[in-house]
C-alpha cells in the first residue's frame, strides 16, 4: 500500500517532506552571530523530532567539535538524549528540544532549513534527490516551499549575523535566491551528512576529522 504523501512526478516516486508539521520548525526570536542554514530535516530526523537528529548526521559532533565542547555539556549528548526519548515514547522531546535551542541561544547561534516542505524521491536522503526543477506547469506544485521571507527578515535585523550554508546545495541556492546584500555574508561548510565523499578540489576524503578542521577555519568568528 502507497504511503498518503507519496507522489509520481516524470515516472519517479517521491515522498512529501514536511516537518512543521512535527513541529520542526526555525526558532529566530533571539539574535545570533550565524544562521546556521540546512536543506529541510529528512525522515530519521523527522521521526526524532529536531535538525541534525539523523544518527548518521554529523552536525551537532562538529558543531560540539568548534565549541569544544564534550560530556553532559555538547550538543551531542543532547542529541543521544532524543535519540534514546525516540525509542522509547518519545514524550520528552519537547523538554530536550527546549534545551537545544537554550544552549543554541546561549552561544548566539541559531538554525533554519531552506525548505519549508519538498518532495524527495523515496528512500533518498541527499539535497540532489529533492524535487526542484519541473517541465510542466502542472509539475509545479511540488516545488519546494521555502523560508527566504524569514531568512531575509532576521538577516536584515541583525546586521552582523553571518548565513552558514551547510552544503554546497543550500550555498547555491542561498546564493542564487537572496539579494545581493546578504550574499557577501554567507559562508559555506562542508556537509554534516554522515557520507565520507572524496573532495577533487581539496583531494580529500572528507571524514569527520578532515570537516571539523574546515569547520573550525570557517567558524573561528564564534
Amino acid at each position: 500500500m502507497m504511503e498518503e504523501n507519496a507522489v509520481f512526478i516524470n515516472g519517479k516516486r517521491y515522498e512529501e517532506l514536511n516537518p512543521a508539521q512535527k513541529e520542526i520548525k526555525p526558532k529566530l526570536d533571539y539574535e545570533a552571530k550565524i544562521l546556521m542554514v540546512g536543506s529541510i530535516t529528512i525522515k530519521k530526523g523527522l521521526e526524532r523530532g529536531f535538525y541534525y537528529a539523523s544518527p548518521r548526521n554529523q552536525f551537532w559532533a562538529l558543531l560540539d567539535g568548534c565549541l569544544e565542547l564534550s560530556g553532559e555539556d555538547s550538543f551531542i549528548f543532547l542529541k543521544n538524549r532524543l535519540n534514546g526519548n525516540f525509542k522509547t515514547n518519545g514524550s520528552k522531546r519537547e523538554e530536550i528540544v527546549t534545551e537545544f535551542y537554550k544552549k543554541l541561544k546561549n552561544y548566539k547561534i541559531a538554525i533554519c532549513d531552506i525548505f519549508k516542505k519538498c518532495y524527495i524521491e523515496y528512500g533518498k536522503t541527499s539535497d540532489s534527490a529533492i524535487f526542484a526543477k519541473s517541465t510542466t506547469r502542472e509539475e509545479e506544485r511540488y516545488y519546494p516551499e521555502n523560508y527566504f521571507t524569514e531568512i531575509k527578515k532576521y538577516c536584515n535585523k541583525y546586521r552582523d549575523c553571518k548565513i552558514v550554508a551547510n552544503s554546497q546545495f543550500v550555498y547555491n541556492y542561498l546564493f542564487n535566491n537572496l539579494g545581493e546584500d546578504y550574499k557577501n555574508r554567507l559562508v559555506i561548510l562542508e556537509s554534516p551528512s554522515g557520507s565520507y565523499k572524496y573532495n577533487r578540489k581539496t583531494k580529500q576524503k572528507m571524514t569527520q576529522k578532515v570537516k571539523l578542521k574546515n569547520w573550525k577555519e570557517k567558524l573561528d568568528f564564534i
